[in-house]
């Protein structure tokens, strides 16, 4: 249904708007006259007009960088999930190292006798097995990332998820899950949406 010619009704209780297109006009000869005198006076003061310019240049495609440095720049979170969990592998097979030395000392040297020896021989090696599980599983991840296999990949979350269960450990394994998400890290081991 079109408007009516002559505008909305005015026994309308809600005015319609109605468009009317503009008739063709052709340039007066005033106009011409003052484009042209534009143009002479541009060419007086020395300035370009747009009829003496080049065209504009074609945009120069960009530089790409070469494929090397994009991937590097890409990896650079991985490789910083790698430092941080042989770091903190580093940091267990020390922790393991003195814990040995402890207990080696404990059963040699030390003035504890009877159940307080028993007692304090169980506790070193409690603390001697948590620090050789931490450097095996902060290794495996390490060198699950390394390798940037889809098994590497997900042996990285199941050890940043086993962090995550300890108050401790979850300082490393929260932030870690977040960045094995990213997908310059673990991106081409998701599987694709549905």
């Amino acid at each position: 249904m079109s408007p009516p010619p002559d505008g909305p009704r005015p026994d309308d209780p809600v005015p319609k708007i109605v468009y009317r297109r503009k008739p063709e006009t052709t340039p007066s000869p005033s106009i011409e006259q003052a484009r042209e005198a534009m143009r002479r006076d541009t060419v007086a003061r020395g300035l370009p007009t747009p009829e003496s310019d080049s065209p504009i240049p074609a945009a120069r495609p960009r530089a790409t960088a070469p494929a090397a440095d994009a991937g590097a720049s890409r990896s650079g979170l991985r490789w910083g999930l790698i430092a941080v969990n042989l770091a903190f592998c580093l940091f267990s097979l020390l922790a393991l190292w003195h814990v040995a030395a402890a207990r080696t000392w404990e059963e040699s040297a030390s003035w504890d006798l009877g159940p307080d020896l028993e007692l304090a021989l169980r506790g070193l090696g409690i603390l001697q097995s948590l620090a050789a599980v931490a450097a095996a599983g902060f290794g495996i991840a390490a060198l699950g990332l390394l390798t940037r296999s889809r098994l590497g990949w997900r042996a990285a979350i199941l050890w940043a998820v086993v962090c995550s269960l300890t108050l401790v450990g979850a300082l490393y394994g929260l932030p870690s899950l977040i960045a094995l998400r990213h997908p310059s890290v673990g991106g081409r081991h998701e599987r694709p949406p549905p």
